[in-house]
């Protein structure tokens, strides 16, 4: 018998939208694409948080319900693709751009 080794799934996320604007008011949404390679024949949960970044970076009060984001995304067996959507608290007042990463752990 032959033991054969699998490999553990690779996690990487990429933006769909990186450059918005916040608007007015409402709040606009951030996509990001988490991808799985590697081994996806189990389940696998990864977290993940939203901080400010760069020289300008955003706070929470910059995101809807005044607090950074933060979750988890659950992959079942086989799937390699999910979807995190970020929403950006919209307001009137004349600022510079703000960034923000999100950070998968």
């Amino acid at each position: 018998m032959t033991a054969r080794r699998t490999s553990s799934p690779t996690l990487a996320i990429s933006a769909a939208n990186a450059s918005l604007n916040e608007g007015n008011g409402g709040s606009t949404a951030f996509t990001f694409t988490v991808t799985r390679t590697g081994s996806t024949t189990g389940a696998s949960t990864v977290s993940y948080a939203v901080t400010g970044s760069g020289a300008n970076p955003a706070t929470a009060a910059d995101f809807t319900g005044g607090a950074f984001p933060t979750g988890t995304v659950s992959f079942a067996a086989g799937e390699t693709n999910k979807t995190i959507t970020v929403n950006v608290a919209g307001d009137s007042t004349v600022e510079p751009g703000e960034n923000f990463a999100v950070a998968l752990s």
